[in-house]
């Protein structure tokens, strides 16, 4: 079941603030035309070296967001959609 945005804002509300890096990223993922954008583009604008600090870090939050729904198997897929 996909989340509404009532129930991701509620649960952003209540979890810890992200790091300032995450904030950097969730930030250039926002302003990205139509949110559109590659974890290379929002790695980069973290400061990480490659797409990895993104996976990692976008998949901890997503997790920690989805504990806050009550969303048990929650993974980056959450928060990103990946396309080919």
């Amino acid at each position: 079941m996909k989340p509404t945005t009532k129930q991701f804002v509620a649960a952003l509300r209540s979890i810890r603030k992200p790091a300032p890096s995450i904030l950097k990223m969730l930030k250039k993922h926002a302003i990205s035309k139509n949110n559109i954008s590659t974890a290379r583009v929002l790695a980069k604008a973290a400061g990480y070296k490659d797409w990895r600090g993104f996976n990692l870090h976008y998949g901890k939050l997503a997790r920690r967001i989805g504990a806050a729904m009550g969303i048990k198997s929650a993974n980056i897929c959450l928060l990103v959609e990946f396309v080919t």
